[in-house]
């Protein structure tokens, strides 16, 4: 289901109950967007890879975020 335009910034609730453990410390904090953000953020693909096809590919990882 489409979210509505005013719901796109809440988070999703798939995620509401994730948590981060904390490399430091070992403690733990609720998932962010910027947590997201990391787990793609190191995939690419090969320059060799045509164009259109890596940017179909951001268009995805942006949409996991």
């Amino acid at each position: 289901m489409l979210k509505s335009p005013d719901s796109l910034f809440e988070s999703d609730p798939r995620y509401r109950d994730q948590f981060v453990l904390e490399a430091s410390g070992g403690g733990h904090r609720p998932i962010n967007i910027q947590d997201l953000r990391d787990m793609v953020a190191s995939i690419e693909l090969d320059q060799a890879v045509p164009v259109e096809i890596r940017e179909q590919f951001d268009v995805a990882r942006n949409a996991f975020v």
